[in-house]
């Protein structure tokens, strides 16, 4: 008896969420477009993994959510299930008066690619802990949030002209992984978020400030009403990459004589995945281009 309800246990399908809680859940996975189960529960169910596994597999079953399995281990060893909104997810959403992003088109014969995955899951582990953060402080709250799905399925990211001495002007897209507005205490604090999981090469990575520094001064304020930002930058392989995107950023700073902006930049190798929230936002694991010691990016 005890193994039939087991099966049945297992088998169960959701066509429709059944509490506010799974309500949440959608509401997050249209928010941030791709996340596992470690970090749903981190955001709504504590610790309670093997639960959340078991309810996300009964909503995919039900089509509320699409599901594929990571092809490379990730954090812990593990192979885990990577989630979005299914069609039936988003139906419903839509049906509640909430607005929704394009489709993401998912398939098991097309599945979406490791790296991509894993750098929208690194990317969503940082907003996690934002989100959290303003949950453990309600001084705090994120008031406007531009994930880099949004970016990309609006194809709204702004375009910059670049000149460098005597070189051709060269049009840049500016594409951040995220832009985040938080209201605190002292007032509104803006970020702008870049993740590198170590694929960038010095050219690449040149142009991105190159483009950036440019929006700053163009298309920036025009977008988002304000002429203030942190330029955060998550180094994930570790201290040697965060070390070698500063020397990167600082030639590039200085080849557009724009050594001002230096104080903007943050940098961590701190995996944002790997840690509280409170340690990421807290906690002195972020380096300035301008200051030797390390800093926090909220003060407590």
């Amino acid at each position: 008896m005890r193994t039939l309800q087991m099966q049945t246990a297992l088998s169960r399908t959701r066509c429709a969420p059944t509490s506010k809680r799974d309500q949440f859940v959608l509401l997050s996975l249209a928010k941030y477009h791709f996340l596992t189960v470690e970090q749903v529960a981190r955001l709504h169910y504590g610790k309670s993994e093997n639960f959340v596994g078991q309810r996300l597999a009964e909503f995919a079953r039900g089509k509320l959510l699409a599901r594929q399995e990571l092809s490379v281990p990730r954090l812990n060893g593990n192979r885990p299930y990577v989630y979005c909104l299914g069609n039936t997810g988003r139906r419903y959403l839509e049906t509640q008066g909430f607005e929704v992003g394009k489709r993401l088109h998912h398939s098991p014969r097309h599945p979406h690619k490791y790296s991509g995955l894993d750098h929208t899951l690194t990317l969503n582990d940082f907003l996690i802990s934002l989100e959290l953060f303003c949950r453990a402080h309600p001084r705090c709250s994120i008031t406007r949030l531009v994930h880099e799905r949004t970016f990309k399925q609006q194809g709204s990211y702004d375009r910059v002209a670049v000149q460098v001495g005597d070189a051709p002007e060269e049009q840049l897209s500016v594409q951040p992984d995220a832009w985040v507005e938080i209201t605190t205490p002292s007032g509104p604090q803006w970020l702008t978020v870049e993740v590198d999981m170590g694929t960038e090469t010095q050219t690449h990575w040149r142009k991105k400030i190159r483009g950036l520094v440019a929006w700053l001064h163009e298309g920036y304020q025009q977008r988002f009403g304000t002429r203030e930002t942190l330029l955060l930058v998550l180094a994930i392989p570790g201290e040697a990459h965060r070390c070698t995107l500063e020397q990167w950023t600082r030639a590039e700073l200085e080849l557009l004589r724009c050594e001002r902006l230096a104080s903007r930049f943050l940098f961590t190798h701190v995996h944002p995945g790997k840690v509280p929230h409170d340690s990421m936002c807290l906690k002195p694991v972020w380096y300035s281009l301008s200051e030797r010691a390390p800093t926090a990016l909220f003060m407590p």
